[in-house]
């Protein structure tokens, strides 16, 4: 017998670390962060997103466990999702803008060297 349920999920970001994110975001993709996440329909409160959550839940075969499933469009995974997809990202986009910064200022040590 599946049962279906609901259930009040938080996250909780370390205020610090979100204020990274958001200014990595508005600097590299001129998106305000908190409308984004507002979208997915998360409450905040402070550094604390919350949403409601639906699931359902079936006894296992084994009469010992339970199967738990959690409906594939809440917004808390969504919101996890796009925060943790950011946050792996900032290294790569950063290791890229010095990358592409490398051969300027080879150039310009070159243009010293031989103006000496």
């Amino acid at each position: 017998m599946m049962k279906t349920c609901s259930s009040t999920v938080s996250m909780k970001v370390d205020p610090e670390h979100y204020t990274a994110l958001s200014n990595f975001y508005t600097s590299h993709y001129a998106r305000n962060m908190d409308k984004v996440l507002e979208d997915y329909t998360l409450e905040q409160k402070a550094s604390v997103f919350t949403a409601k959550v639906n699931y359902t839940l079936q006894p296992g075969a084994d009469e010992h466990s339970v199967a738990v499933r959690l409906d594939e469009h809440n917004a808390i995974s969504s919101g996890t999702a796009f925060l943790s997809v950011l946050d792996i990202t900032i290294p790569i986009i950063r290791q890229a803008d010095m990358r592409a910064q490398q051969p300027q200022q080879d150039g310009q040590k070159q243009a010293a060297t031989q103006q000496m």
